[in-house]
């Protein structure tokens, strides 16, 4: 038995093949104009996975060195307020150890007290130091300024006087 081939049916064919051809030729010129080995995740499921996990991680690692640079600006900003108290503390020390000899006057020791105040108020500004609207010292509660003075003088930390030695526990 013989099959009988029109031309009809070999331009059906063939135009058939051509339009298959031009299509795949179609998706491989937009794979290298994109620069991707598929255009969609269900072309090849197991590459595209890749590429979403390897994608993610560098994600991460973005978070990451954000994270990372910020912790250097604030450690940066802490290092800076502490050495700057460092500085106070040593002028406040030469202030005392000029005060404790008795050869200055009434005047003199006077200003040295008008000093060690101006002392006193430097520090509570340092400690009240803010980085990016955040308390610098403040420990877990940012929002609020850590130190303060009483209303004799006396220097709290969080509404509880330093000069005791002895804090009670914070609030969980």
């Amino acid at each position: 038995m013989f099959m009988r081939l029109t031309n009809n049916l070999m331009s059906k064919n063939y135009l058939t093949n051509l339009n298959d051809s031009l299509s795949a030729l179609n998706a491989q010129n937009e794979r290298v104009t994109a620069s991707r080995s598929y255009m969609k995740a269900s072309d090849d499921p197991a590459t595209a996975l890749k590429a979403f996990q390897v994608r993610r991680n560098l994600a991460r690692l973005s978070i990451y060195q954000t994270n990372v640079a910020s912790a250097k600006d604030v450690l940066s900003e802490e290092e800076t307020a502490l050495s700057t108290l460092n500085e106070i503390v040593g002028n406040a020390v030469t202030q005392v150890l000029q005060g404790r000899t008795g050869t200055y006057n009434a005047d003199t020791r006077k200003i040295i007290a008008d000093a060690l105040r101006g002392c006193q108020e430097q520090v509570l500004s340092t400690s009240n130091s803010k980085f990016s609207g955040k308390y610098l010292f403040g420990g877990a509660d940012v929002q609020n300024a850590p130190f303060s003075l009483d209303a004799s003088g006396n220097l709290l930390y969080k509404g509880q006087d330093v000069n005791t030695g002895t804090f009670s526990e914070e609030e969980k």
